[in-house]
């Protein structure tokens, strides 16, 4: 079985995003969901770069090595493939919106998602493609259920370790209701709205990654 895709977004990816990628790879195998691949990518990565070692310390003190880590750039192929977009910021996902209007049922700020996995609707979910359908619904039938700053994760890059303590502790809350709505699904199979189901079809039967930057 093809893996559904979570692609988490942010600037740089040497902060926020890796962080996010990491605590919910790490949260997903505790939870024995195998079927859930989660990556991570930046719309301005460093890609040369390695991850901020300030977000590094934050994931050693959970256990979790970040040693392997590697920035990539977001790309039009990175949306296409994926089944659930989590952006750090509103910015963040209007700009991914721009480059891939097709993404709108799937995109949504990580603290946004982690709101409306919350929903009655999404409760009721027992697919990976429900989960998504019934966020994006409850999105429309509730807009102003994660506002303005709210919805944002906020950058630490240029901080003190007390701001990159902060993006942690706030990314792990989000994180962990968000994998505990994922552990949940009876079958946390790929989206309908996103490309894991291109994938599936792409495989023959014979054939057998100045200003703020995270």
């Amino acid at each position: 079985m093809t893996a559904a895709r979570v692609v988490v977004v942010c600037t740089a990816n040497i902060c926020r995003s890796p962080f996010a990628e990491l605590v919910l790879r790490r949260g997903l195998h505790t939870a024995h969901v195998t079927s859930i691949e989660v990556v991570s990518a930046g719309t301005a990565a460093l890609v040369a770069a390695q991850i901020h070692p300030l977000s590094a310390a934050e994931l050693t003190l959970r256990g979790i090595d970040s040693a392997s880590f590697a920035p990539r750039q977001v790309d039009r192929r990175i949306l296409s493939e994926s089944d659930l977009v989590l952006t750090m910021t509103r910015a963040h996902r209007g700009e991914l919106l721009d480059r891939e209007p097709s993404a709108l049922r799937r995109t949504f700020t990580f603290r946004e998602f982690a709101t409306l996995v919350g929903h009655p609707s999404a409760a009721q979910a027992d697919s990976f493609a429900g989960l998504v359908r019934a966020a994006y619904l409850a999105r429309s039938s509730r807009p102003g259920a994660v506002n303005g700053e709210e919805a944002d994760i906020a950058d630490p890059y240029g901080g003190t370790r007390e701001a990159f303590a902060a993006m942690a502790g706030a990314i792990e809350r989000d994180a962990r209701t968000i994998t505990h709505a994922l552990s949940l699904l009876s079958e946390p199979q790929p989206s309908a709205l996103g490309a894991a189901a291109q994938r599936v079809g792409a495989v023959q039967p014979s054939c057998q990654k100045p200003g703020t930057l995270q």
